[in-house]
């Protein structure tokens, strides 16, 4: 294990990971901020980063002052203003306070950021892009862009802290859907692709989501219409139901391919603004529409162990990668090559994924 003064590689392409061009007045952004390392503990504590196959080092070892990335000055302070109006609901939820569904429509808008500035930062700067991959968005074109979800968990020990899993393996690098944040004693899980909640939500929905060379989704027909009502579960895969799940489903993109489809009453009622409907709460079996004025609904009724919990939220994230993974079918215009070779890739990280699930199971007590 070794520390290294900063991440950034002086051959690596510096682009910002807000916008993705050269950055213009460089600065540097914290991808987990500066406000929340000062929430869960000492800034300056060092942390681990790996493992890293394309490194002397498998894993090594920074402050979280160090883990920052490119950004234009511009971006920076843009974005600046999402993390000032974060903070205070993130430390709403960490007091178990009263949440309104636009705070946590802002938290899911920070979600978006963290997730895909984890995918940015550790893969194309630390991991120096050793699986290929040409990112084709970036931040400032995922905040708020697809249907996205929180799992949420309790657990007993209060103790500051802060961790992330899920994001240091391949399948996070070729499709960067799903990972976990622990924050003190609430573990969120985030999840984030397109449709992932719509036909549960009673939204239009597709048959067949299909998935090209450079890992962008694409319908190949119009949506089916939603049954117009909510489902319970909300979100329709495997995972320890013990806790709350926020989602929220958006569909701004499709609207002016899909006008029609979306041109419904029961549509107008959930939505937020245009495109985004109102976050959902799923707790105890039941499914609906978080309440506009402040709720403590969506605190977990059960507690769980730390460490269990980090066991339980590591493998769920991991299946929840494969499970995404499963469902991208590879495009019919796709040349042979490159649908063999997507095919070879999407089947490779679900191999990986499954290794280290059946590793941690044997490797608990």
């Amino acid at each position: 294990m070794r520390q290294i003064p900063f991440i950034m590689q002086s051959n690596q392409k510096r682009f910002c990971i807000f916008c993705g061009k050269k950055p213009v007045s460089k600065t540097n952004e914290h991808v987990i901020p500066q406000w929340l390392i000062h929430l869960t503990g000492d800034p300056s504590r060092l942390i681990q980063i790996g493992p890293f196959i394309n490194q002397k080092e498998s894993v090594i070892e920074l402050s979280f002052n160090q883990f920052k990335f490119p950004a234009c000055s511009e971006c920076n302070g843009k974005y600046g203003e999402l993390e000032e109006r974060v903070k205070p609901v993130v430390e709403k939820l960490l007091a178990f306070g009263k949440m309104t569904s636009q705070e946590f429509d802002i938290v899911l808008d920070w979600f978006d950021k963290v997730r895909v500035g984890l995918w940015l930062g550790y893969h194309h700067f630390l991991e120096k892009n050793y699986w290929g991959i040409e990112p084709n968005f970036h931040i400032s074109e995922r905040i708020g862009i697809s249907d996205r979800v929180l799992i949420i968990y309790k657990v007993s020990d209060a103790n500051k802290r802060i961790n992330f899993s899920g994001m240091n393996i391949p399948a996070f690098a070729h499709s960067p859907t799903c990972f976990t944040l622990t924050i003190n004693n609430l573990f969120f899980t985030n999840v984030s692709t397109d449709f992932l909640v719509a036909k549960r939500s009673g939204l239009p929905y597709p048959r067949i989501m299909h998935i090209n060379i450079n890992n962008q989704f694409g319908l190949v027909e119009p949506p089916k219409n939603g049954s117009s009502k909510l489902s319970y579960p909300i979100l329709g895969f495997n995972y320890d139901r013990r806790c709350t799940v926020i989602a929220q489903p958006i569909f701004t993109r499709f609207l002016s391919f899909f006008e029609e489809e979306y041109n419904t009453k029961y549509i107008r009622d959930i939505s937020m603004n245009t495109g985004k409907a109102k976050p959902i709460i799923q707790k105890n079996g039941q499914v609906m529409l978080y309440p506009d004025t402040p709720s403590i609904d969506w605190i977990p009724d059960e507690t769980h162990d730390l460490h269990g919990m980090f066991r339980t939220t590591y493998i769920q994230t991991l299946q929840l990668q494969i499970d995404l993974l499963k469902k991208s079918h590879v495009a019919r215009d796709q040349n042979k090559v490159e649908k063999q070779l997507l095919s070879y890739n999407i089947n490779q990280c679900i191999k990986i994924n499954k290794q280290f699930i059946t590793r941690l199971k044997e490797e608990s007590p």
